[in-house]
């Protein structure tokens, strides 16, 4: 045969055995097919609709609230304080990234803190248990959070600071405040399991612990030398807060984890709360013989969202607005006493938006979780059989964790980097100063 002839009959064997042969290797790899059938549970529905919400819930560090910080600070410090939270907005993807994630939503291993199994969002699992989509897309959503929070405390810090000292400070925060917190409620760890301590978009575990922690910051870096603001800062506050705003509605829908009625209950609550809060506080400005302007309406807003974000899924639309409505009157009391204090200074309202009316409606929120309310109601088999229990509980532990770690660290970074800008740089303005000195 000549070579030819042996190549048509080499093909014809292979034609001959290539259908047994893809058949054998169909059904050998039918089984681990079968056991990675994860890959093909994830609700695709869902899964797209939480990727879509933690896009529009960027907006609430990234640029919502580095702009309502910046526009409260004087003209010339503006563009400081705006790079100042950007970046340690950005810190907070990267460190969630390597240790924060693991540490609040890693395998629970006795209720502290997440195992390392989750260590740079290696080994993340097909399916987030309990959910439909995957933990890919469960660890973005939680992301927003990582990011917000360490902005709060850099908000309240605003036209003070030094940024190496900020960044420092804040990487660590995150890590030993924020995380813990996040742990200890959404990842299963003990004040959740144990007590029934509940929160669904942040009103504990993001509004309680910033504002707490900068109420000791407060304490430690001393009153603004300058808090006039320019005109174009208030429109820059005023953008921030309704950016914040879209965030806040996206992320409380968002935390459903699924497209379905609860999804838009949290949505619905949210906006009607950041309304309500947005009137009131403009309302109360005007009884006390003030002219309610852009400023006002902005910090409503955010007294609003802070106020209803532990409840925003647990109660009905009517109750949330109830729970804003109390709660940002508890925030603008709060922020009167602030503004009479001669040692704690809050010219951004961190404290009394997020301490005030914050805390006030994580506990406004329990007489409306009641079914007769249109509430989802209480679990009683927990430590607390009283949600108002569970739910102070929490708040204190909060409090008082993110109150002392803050002292700690604050202390801590101190040592090493100077914490508060010079006194003529702050004079001058921030963006007159050298990226060293600023």
């Amino acid at each position: 045969m000549d070579w030819h002839g042996r190549q048509r009959g080499f093909a014809s064997w292979r034609r001959a055995w290539i259908g047994p042969l893809a058949l054998l290797l169909l059904t050998s790899s039918a089984p681990a097919l079968a056991q990675d059938g994860a890959y093909d549970m994830a609700n695709g529905g869902d899964t797209a609709w939480l990727l879509a919400a933690t896009c529009l819930a960027l907006f609430t560090s990234l640029p919502g609230f580095a702009l309502f910080a910046s526009g409260q600070t004087p003209g010339r410090s503006q563009a400081t304080v705006l790079f100042q939270c950007i970046e340690v907005a950005l810190l907070g993807v990267l460190s969630w990234t390597l240790v924060g994630y693991t540490l609040a939503f890693g395998s629970v291993s006795g209720g502290i803190l997440g195992s390392g199994n989750a260590w740079m969002l290696a080994n993340l699992a097909n399916i987030r248990a309990g959910t439909q989509i995957p933990e890919s897309a469960y660890a973005l959503f939680q992301m927003i959070g990582a990011t917000l929070a360490p902005t709060l405390v850099a908000g309240a810090l605003a036209g003070r600071v030094r940024t190496r000292w900020l960044l420092a400070f804040t990487g660590l925060w995150s890590l030993v405040v924020y995380a813990p917190m996040a742990h200890w409620i959404w990842g299963g760890g003990w004040l959740a399991a144990s007590f029934g301590t509940f929160d669904w978009n942040g009103g504990i575990v993001l509004a309680t612990t910033c504002g707490t922690s900068a109420v000791t910051l407060a304490l430690i870096v001393g009153p603004r030398r300058q808090t006039a603001i320019a005109p174009l800062g208030q429109v820059l506050t005023v953008l921030g807060a309704f950016l914040f705003m879209v965030g806040r509605v996206a992320s409380a829908g968002a935390g459903a984890m699924t497209a379905n009625d609860d999804a838009a209950a949290a949505m619905l609550s949210t906006l009607l709360a950041g309304a309500t809060g947005a009137l009131v506080w403009s309302a109360l400005t005007q009884w006390r013989s003030a002219t309610a302007g852009a400023l006002s309406l902005a910090r409503g807003t955010l007294a609003g969202l802070a106020a209803v974000a532990t409840s925003a899924g647990y109660v009905s639309p009517g109750g949330a607005t109830v729970v804003a409505l109390l709660g940002t009157i508890a925030g603008h009391q709060v922020a009167c006493l602030l503004h009479r204090s001669a040692r704690i200074h809050d010219a951004g309202l961190v404290i009394a938006i997020f301490a005030g009316a914050g805390i006030s409606g994580s506990l406004l929120a329990v007489p409306f979780l009641s079914p007769a309310l249109g509430g989802t109601g209480f679990d009683p088999h927990f430590a607390f059989a009283s949600p108002f229990l569970a739910q102070g509980f929490g708040v204190l532990v909060a409090a008082a964790w993110s109150m002392i770690a803050s002292l700690v660290l604050a202390t801590m970074v101190s040592v090493a980097l100077p914490m508060r800008v010079s006194q003529d740089r702050e004079a001058n303005g921030l963006d007159t100063a050298s990226n060293g000195e600023a």
